[in-house]
């Protein structure tokens, strides 16, 4: 089968949704399907992925908002490219400009469009984390027609999720909305004990005493909270640290708030790291458990990277999380707002072994649900439905 992906991100940038798309397309090779990614040209872009996976960089401005996103601009030769490449299917990875060429060259050509929703870029809780606090819910309301317009042509939307799924019908997404989880998979064959070491003996971390937050550092990540809840818990467990691995603008704001808070010895900023270092390094061997305070999440792939590892899982209950984390289970959820329960479901982690184990085991069993394998036999049996 030829696939033809749309997407307004890709590497070098580091998110959930460049990660999912990437195991995604080069799964799709590994199965023997054909593969032609369009997505906006960017510092550093790879050359090449796979062994035979074709890549079409637009020509592309950087985007304010973010410093690694870039807006990607229409080519001369894209209507070549699509029609020399001739796909049987066309998977709109974003919808955004570079997604609505996707739709615009499938319509033309009458190849049938796939869409995926992976962002909830309209949300309130979303818009007033990366500043924007007036008229929130007008935008909201605008952010979800312009999701209908864009995903309206498509024959088949994805979603990773049930409870995102029956968010997208109560919002009147037209289409068939068909579930779709994330996939993602795990090569410890790169691990290399001795970052491993090196990274725990400069910083002085003992993982059974130390807990995690992985993803870009950005104000809808609600991390202000999450140094907030640390401060609370280190104050009842000195030795504790918090690992916060990510990038992104807020990381200086941060950096003064664990000053503030006196913590700045406890809280270890490593910085953002490919993929791939994630695992060479032994990054989810270095803490007891997982901890997020966002709650604009779709089904974010640094929790399903953790899963794997079977590490336990601290989170807000909210849209997204829900479907990934079951209370004494594989970790916890608490309500937004809730810091003193928050702290003490790290207390329970941190002080109980036989419960640790037990939420240990049920991340492990949990993770089994996230397969890339799976992933794209799901994709593919929806591309074939259409065929």
């Amino acid at each position: 089968m030829k696939i033809a992906v749309f997407s307004d991100f890709f590497l070098p940038a580091v998110d959930g949704i460049v990660t999912s798309l990437e195991q995604l397309v080069l799964e799709f090779e590994r199965q023997g399907h054909q593969v032609l990614i369009i997505v906006p040209n960017s510092k550093n872009a790879p050359k090449k992925i796979g062994k035979h996976i074709q890549l079409f960089y637009l020509p592309s401005i950087p985007v304010f908002l973010h410093p690694t996103w870039q807006f990607g601009l229409i080519s001369s030769k894209i209507m070549r490219i699509f029609k020399e490449f001739s796909p049987d299917v066309v998977q709109i990875a974003t919808p955004a400009n570079v997604g609505m060429m996707g739709i615009f060259l499938a319509k033309q050509q009458h190849v049938p469009v796939v869409g995926v929703f992976h962002t909830y870029f309209m949300k309130p809780e979303y818009l007033q984390r990366v500043g924007i606090k007036l008229g929130t819910r007008i935008i909201e309301s605008i952010g979800w027609k312009f999701i209908q317009f864009v995903f309206r042509p498509c024959e088949v939307i994805i979603s990773p999720s049930e409870s995102v799924k029956k968010d997208l019908e109560a919002h009147n997404i037209s289409g068939k909305l068909v579930v779709c989880n994330n996939g993602l998979h795990v090569d410890d064959s790169g691990f290399r004990k001795a970052n491993f070491e090196r990274i725990l003996n400069k910083h002085k971390i003992i993982p059974s005493k130390t807990f995690l937050y992985l993803g870009r550092l950005s104000k809808e990540k609600n991390l202000k909270m999450l140094i907030k809840v640390f401060y609370m818990f280190q104050l009842k467990s000195p030795d504790s640290k918090l690992l916060v691995v990510g990038n992104g603008q807020p990381k200086r704001e941060l950096e003064q708030l664990a000053l503030l808070y006196d913590i700045s010895d406890k809280v270890i900023f490593l910085g953002e790291m490919k993929h791939q270092d994630l695992f060479k390094n032994g990054i989810f061997k270095m803490a007891r458990a997982f901890v997020t305070c966002s709650t604009a999440e779709v089904q974010p792939m640094s929790i399903i990277e953790a899963l794997c590892y079977g590490m336990p899982v601290i989170g807000i209950h909210s849209q997204g999380m829900v479907d990934l984390i079951q209370n004494g289970v594989n970790g916890y959820l608490v309500k937004p707002g809730a810091l003193n329960n928050f702290v003490s479901k790290m207390q329970l982690i941190m002080n109980d072994d036989e419960l640790y184990k037990k939420l240990s085991l049920g991340s492990t069993h949990k993770a089994k649900e996230f397969t890339v394998e799976g992933a794209a036999k799901a994709y593919l049996n929806v591309f074939k439905g259409l065929l």
